[in-house]
């Protein structure tokens, strides 16, 4: 029974989907269907899913450049290891508390309670590894000038 209607369902669905491809107008107002190869509505007007629309003062997102400025190695390196320090920091934050956590509740189990040091140890060492790394490069940039 259900594949006997799948077919016909599929094939209504598909119909709907492309019927304003086929009933456009040449230039279409807004709400008005619309040819989306060739983008037929008014001025100002845009061709979104076969529908003539205005564009939505509200939906214009300006994404930046993270990079802007940037015209050496040393410069990337410096950006690259700024974004670095900037996440790292909350990061091994939440990780000490989650060793903490891990630690609190081991229960007895030296397991858990190790788990929860081998944490803390290894987010200490990494947020380490980052800002040893950006006073590295801070060090040879200056050495180099």
């Amino acid at each position: 029974m259900r594949r006997s209607l799948l077919l016909p369902v599929s094939c209504l669905a598909l119909a709907l989907a492309l019927a304003p491809l086929f009933f456009a107008q040449a230039a279409g107002g807004a709400g008005e269907a619309c040819i989306l190869p060739g983008n037929a509505c008014n001025a100002g007007l845009t061709c979104v899913l076969g529908v003539c629309t205005a564009p939505d003062p509200v939906a214009v997102v300006e994404i930046t450049n993270p990079f802007s400025g940037v015209n050496t190695l040393d410069d990337v390196v410096a950006k690259v290891l700024g974004v670095l320090v900037t996440f790292g920091a909350p990061l091994a934050g939440i990780m000490i508390v989650i060793g903490g956590f891990q630690m609190l509740f081991a229960g007895g189990s030296e397991e858990k309670f190790a788990s929860g040091k081998k944490t803390i140890l290894y987010t200490v060492i990494g947020y380490g590894i980052i800002v040893l790394a950006d006073g590295v490069a801070i060090f040879i940039r200056n050495l180099l000038v």
